[in-house]
């Protein structure tokens, strides 16, 4: 006959061995389950450095400037896919440490502010590692944000070696700078510049053959000689040689950029007079002593009076007051630069004067003229008054 044996269960022997298993095999996992999760959360927040890395290039791009420092990863999360909870806080539960700094240079007459950042974490180990560069250290070994917005250990590492700033260990440090940005946008404000200045000599070349044409067409016939100085400046129209055919401007410090004889008659060119006049121009004259937004508004009018996109009004380096990109000074009938700093007269007009108050006359009767000579056209970025170091003498 055969015997059923009956299961009750393991055994005790049975289940410690089991148990005694178990906890060699936790001992023997744990270290690369923890290992895992840190390599993890080490490549999540390398991907959070790049995605902060595109946000501050994109924040600059826009808005030409870095965020304030107050509201910096609010002002970053509106251009960057991260939450401002993201930004501030890395995959370890520590703040990140922000530090920025601004130096600035000179591009076409302008200073221009070259922004310098750099993004640090400690990882899983949350202290400084021997190595990295570039970040203020505390008794604790922990990173201490200077409160005084100093650079990196209160301008130890200076600018020119920020190339050397860089993380050690299981640190991640960030660096951005808008260097190669400043670089683009200067090119692009000077293909600008030198756009708009093709196109006034087409313009200015356009509107003197009209007058020319005009000119023979309708030309005055003089007062027998002897006359008066008054009667030949009073002879219109003007000769073509003596007109000037860019569209004027008024110079930021005085309203004297006319091109002007002593009884104030201007000698723009009548048809030059009428375009402004027909775009809109505020006083028929592009102001230069406006505030940003206005002198925008009316380099915009000189834009299209020249067939030129609206962009091309100002300079892609610099922002006004208001934030935006801030127009070019146009001057038409600029001063000399006699020096460093100092400039020379603006171009006059007036009708020789034999001495007695009558014009001095040409073969045909016609008057001569006492002109100096006019310079063509300038544009910069900025006015610098004269009496300044590196005046604009506009």
């Amino acid at each position: 006959m055969v015997q059923q044996r009956k299961h009750g269960g393991f055994s005790l022997v049975e289940v410690v061995m089991v148990l005694s298993v178990m906890a060699i095999l936790m001992t023997v996992a744990t270290p690369s389950i923890l290992d895992f999760i840190n390599l993890q959360r080490e490549r999540e927040e390398e991907n959070v450095h790049r995605e902060i890395q595109k946000a501050f290039e994109a924040y600059v791009r826009e808005n030409g400037s870095l965020p304030g420092a107050v509201s910096l990863t609010a002002e970053l999360s509106r251009v960057s896919n991260l939450s401002q909870g993201q930004l501030d806080t890395d995959q370890w539960g520590r703040p990140r440490v922000y530090v920025m700094h601004t130096e600035q240079e000179t591009f076409l007459d302008a200073d221009v502010d070259i922004n310098y950042v750099t993004v640090f974490t400690t990882g899983p180990d949350r202290i400084v590692d021997a190595g990295t560069v570039g970040v203020a250290v505390d008794a604790n070994q922990e990173p201490d944000v200077l409160t005084d917005g100093d650079w990196w250990h209160n301008g130890v590492i200076p600018v020119d070696e920020y190339q050397n700033v860089g993380a050690a260990g299981d640190d991640q440090l960030t660096k951005f700078t808008d260097y190669q940005i400043k670089i683009e946008q200067y090119n692009t404000t000077l293909e600008r510049m030198q756009n708009l200045a093709r196109a006034l000599d087409i313009y200015a070349q356009s509107r003197l053959i009209e007058q020319q044409i005009n000119y023979n067409q309708n030309q005055p016939t003089p007062p027998a000689a002897p006359y008066s100085v008054a009667a030949a400046a009073a002879l219109d129209p003007k000769s073509p040689s003596i007109l000037m055919f860019y569209p004027p401007s008024d110079a930021p410090e005085a309203a004297d950029a006319f091109y002007a004889n002593a009884d104030g008659q201007n000698y723009y060119s009548p048809n030059v007079l009428t375009d402004m006049g027909t775009y809109g121009f505020s006083g028929g004259r592009v102001d230069n002593g406006a505030d940003d937004p206005t002198r925008r508004t009316e380099m915009i009018l000189l834009m299209r009076l020249l067939g030129l996109p609206d962009s091309n009004c100002c300079s892609a380096l610099h922002r006004g007051s208001d934030g935006e990109e801030k127009a070019f000074f146009y001057f038409s009938n600029p001063r000399p630069r006699t020096g460093a700093t100092a400039c020379g007269t603006r171009p006059s007009l007036a009708v020789l004067d034999d001495g007695g108050g009558n014009a001095v006359v040409d073969t045909l009767d016609y008057p001569v003229y006492d002109v100096d000579i006019t310079l063509p056209p300038r544009i910069t970025t900025d006015f610098i008054a004269n009496g300044n170091n590196g005046a604009t003498c506009g």
